[in-house]
C-alpha cells in the first residue's frame, strides 16, 4: 500500500510539473536546422519546446546565419507563439558571389570552347555532304549556260554560303578544341568556393563547398573536438 501512495505521488507530481510549463511554438526565420539554447541549456532540435513561465536568456543558429542572442518571456499560458528572424552570414553571402563567379570562370574556360568545338564538328558533316551535291549542282549549271545558253539560277550562291559553312564548322572546331587544350591546366587549378561555419553550441563545422560536375553545393560536417 504505501507504494501504491508513493506512485501515486510521484505521477502526480509528473502531472502538476508539466501543467506549470507553457508550450512555446518557435517560428524562425532561418535554414532547416534549428539550434536553440535557453539559459544555457541547449535544447531539443524541434521547433516546439515546453519552457517555465518567466524571463529566459535564448540563443538560437541556424547554418549560414549568424547567431541570435535574445531575452525572452514566457507567459503562463497553455501554448504560445514566439517568432525570430536570423540574419545571413556575411561570409555565406561572400561565398554566394564567389560561387557565381567560379561558375562564369568554368563557362568560359571549359563549357563554352566544348560548346564551340562540338557545334563545329557537328556542322562539319552537314555542310560537307550538302556542299559535294551543290558542287555538282553547280557544274551541271555552267554546263548548261555554256553550251545551251541557259539562264544562271541560284546555284553559285547557295554553294558559296554551304562552303563558307563548312570552313566555319572547321574553324569553330580547330578554336574551340585549342582553347580548350590551352586552359585546361589553368581550369584544374580554379579554387573551388568553400563556406565554414562553426556551430556555436556542437563546436563542428559547418563545411559548404561546390560540385562543379553536377553543379550543386556539397554539404559536410568536419568535427573539431
Amino acid at each position: 500500500m504505501p507504494r501504491i501512495l508513493l506512485l501515486f505521488f510521484f505521477f502526480l507530481q509528473l502531472g502538476l510539473s508539466a501543467q506549470d510549463l507553457t508550450k512555446v511554438r518557435f517560428y524562425i526565420k532561418g535554414s532547416t536546422d534549428i539550434f536553440i539554447k535557453l539559459d544555457g541549456e541547449l535544447l531539443p532540435m524541434s521547433n516546439i519546446q515546453r519552457i517555465a513561465p518567466g524571463e529566459h536568456k535564448i540563443e538560437v543558429w541556424s547554418p549560414t546565419y549568424n547567431l541570435h542572442k535574445s531575452s525572452i518571456n514566457i507567459p503562463n499560458k497553455d501554448s504560445v507563439g514566439h517568432f525570430i528572424e536570423l540574419k545571413q552570414d556575411r561570409a555565406y553571402i561572400d561565398y554566394m558571389f564567389a560561387k557565381d563567379e567560379f561558375n562564369q570562370k568554368i563557362f568560359v574556360r571549359r563549357t563554352a570552347p566544348l560548346l564551340l568545338a562540338g557545334a563545329g564538328a557537328i556542322l562539319i558533316p552537314f555542310a560537307y555532304v550538302m556542299r559535294k551535291n551543290l558542287h555538282e549542282e553547280l557544274i551541271l549549271e555552267d554546263f548548261k549556260v555554256e553550251y545551251f545558253n541557259a539562264s544562271r539560277g541560284s546555284g553559285q550562291s547557295r554553294y558559296n554560303t554551304v562552303n563558307a559553312l563548312f570552313f566555319v564548322g572547321i574553324g569553330a572546331t580547330i578554336v574551340g578544341t585549342s582553347v580548350f587544350l590551352a586552359l585546361r591546366e589553368n581550369v584544374k587549378h580554379l579554387a573551388k568556393p568553400v563556406y565554414i561555419q562553426q556551430n556555436p553550441f556542437t563546436l563542428d563545422d559547418f563545411k559548404l563547398s561546390y560540385n562543379s560536375i553536377n553543379r550543386s553545393p556539397e554539404i559536410g560536417v568536419k568535427l573539431s573536438f
